[in-house]
């Protein structure tokens, strides 16, 4: 898979916000669509993240209020909370299965659809 790239990621932030979020929905929807293996290589190669340092709205918007993504009292949508968390369990802990994180990241892109 051809992952979104950093530099990517950092001209769509300065582009516009219509680009930033274009942007993360292709990194979201790759993330929801690999294979389990493609996203560890890449994960391992650094590659692929689901932090600030791969999102464009991050990259656009330096004070999270000022997000489209924001929620009160969350430095982020409850969606990536969620897959936040959910990634943490599979690769940390190995508490759930990669569909599991997968499925959470996907409500992310499609949070990011709604936009």
């Amino acid at each position: 898979m051809k992952w979104v790239t950093r530099k990517e990621v950092v001209a769509a932030g300065k582009k516009s916000k219509r680009a930033a979020i274009a942007n993360c929905k292709k990194h979201w929807k790759q993330i929801a669509t690999c294979t389990e293996k493609e996203f560890e290589v890449a994960n391992d190669m650094g590659n692929v993240d689901i932090g600030d340092y791969y999102c464009a709205l991050c990259q656009r918007y330096v004070d999270c209020k000022d997000c489209p993504l924001y929620t009160l009292n969350s430095q982020c949508c409850k969606e990536f909370g969620a897959a936040d968390n959910a990634l943490d369990k599979w690769y940390w802990e190995d508490r759930v299965r990669f569909s599991t994180f997968q499925k959470k990241a996907l409500k992310v892109y499609e949070r990011l659809c709604e936009l």
